[in-house]
């Protein structure tokens, strides 16, 4: 395959990824945003038309995407399995950290824990496959709590229970705290689910650019305490959270 072939396809594939996020562009707005020339843009517009990938709006002269792009979405959401794509990305994950990992995905305002890789410490959470935890005492409930203000708004008239001395019980100091999270973009739980137990999580998006669940690990408080060690396993734990989220098809930026 020339060079000059893989360019057109890396231009398609920008073009696509507009289309998605726009709706609807037209010849020249796609020029501008790829730094084409129209002419170029156009050429590459014809042939995905030709194959129903994108498709023209009689009305207003733009494009979008078209139902072939609709049918390659379905086959491929089909036989999406999560963990299966999350999983390798985790293994590696505790190879460098030596910490157990968790992932749990977000339904229906509820987290649940799908996937464990674990390491030889001996330290790790009360947690299973299929478990889950109260939202507001636990990191990965947080990151649920901080992307989705309708599950954090139904918890102001639940009580909140306790389940250690540190663990956050007022509404208003949950709300506050939820905020927080979301600036910091990660969320930790320092002793608030469990005694002598830390927990930090940071969210995974997929391809409809939603927080669909969390990547957690948890800690000891020695560890806690050794902040060159919590620095290093946030970089890598945050790392293969994007990582997992790229995988699962979620574009942080545009080229």
């Amino acid at each position: 395959m020339s060079v000059k072939s893989i360019q057109v396809i890396d231009r398609a594939v920008d073009i696509l990824n507009y289309l998605a996020e726009h709706n609807e562009l037209g010849v020249t707005e796609l020029g501008t945003l790829l730094k084409l020339h129209k002419s170029t843009v156009h050429r590459i517009l014809v042939t995905l038309e030709e194959r129903s990938i994108v498709e023209k709006n009689l009305e207003t002269g733009k494009y979008r995407l078209g139902i072939g792009m609709f049918r390659i979405g379905a086959k491929m959401i089909k036989r999406f399995d999560i963990n299966n794509k999350v999983r390798p990305h985790m293994v590696e994950l505790v190879n460098k950290i030596d910490q157990t990992v968790y992932f749990s995905l977000f339904k229906d305002g509820r987290a649940f824990i799908t996937e464990i890789v674990e390491s030889n410490k001996a330290i790790r959470m009360s947690g299973v496959i299929g478990s889950e935890a109260p939202l507001h005492a636990w990191a990965t409930g947080k990151i649920l709590l901080a992307n989705y203000s309708n599950v954090l708004e139904a918890l102001k008239d639940v009580e909140l229970k306790s389940f250690t001395n540190k663990t956050i019980t007022e509404y208003s100091k949950l709300k506050d705290h939820i905020k927080q999270v979301k600036e910091n973009g990660y969320a930790l739980d320092i002793e608030e689910w469990e005694e002598n137990m830390i927990c930090i999580a940071f969210p995974v998006n997929d391809y409809t650019t939603k927080v669909i669940g969390s990547l957690h690990i948890a800690i000891s408080k020695t560890t806690w305490k050794d902040k060159k060690e919590m620095d290093f396993l946030k970089d890598e734990l945050q790392k293969t959270a994007r990582i997992i989220s790229k995988t699962l098809g979620y574009i942080e930026t545009w080229k």
